[in-house]
């Protein structure tokens, strides 16, 4: 479902845009992976490059990103022109199922 990794130059600074229902995601799931996964949204919202290190695109919908943010979680975004838009942060084994939702 994700094509090969990309490399990508110096990025643009991107005003990161929160959904309204990231925050109760944010609060169920660990701390310290809460932590990670706002740290890498400040870290690619002022377009650090190793931030993008390991970023992916899906297949399924080429606008749509994923890093990994540790082991076992993802965080899935869009990059758009000047803005960050945040969609979620899944555990990889929900990848399938979240997947189903874009649909």
């Amino acid at each position: 479902m994700l094509p090969a990794e990309e490399t990508t130059p110096l990025q643009s600074w991107r005003v990161p845009v929160f959904p309204p229902r990231f925050s109760p995601t944010l609060a169920v799931l660990p701390q310290h992976v809460a932590r990670h996964a706002l740290s890498l949204i400040g870290r690619l919202a002022a377009g650090e490059p190793a931030a993008f290190a390991g970023m992916r695109r899906l297949r399924a919908s080429r606008e749509i990103c994923r890093v990994r943010v540790t082991a076992d979680d993802r965080f899935l975004f869009k990059p758009l022109a000047h803005r960050l838009e945040v969609l979620d942060v899944i555990n990889r084994k929900d990848f399938e199922k979240w997947l189903k939702t874009l649909n």
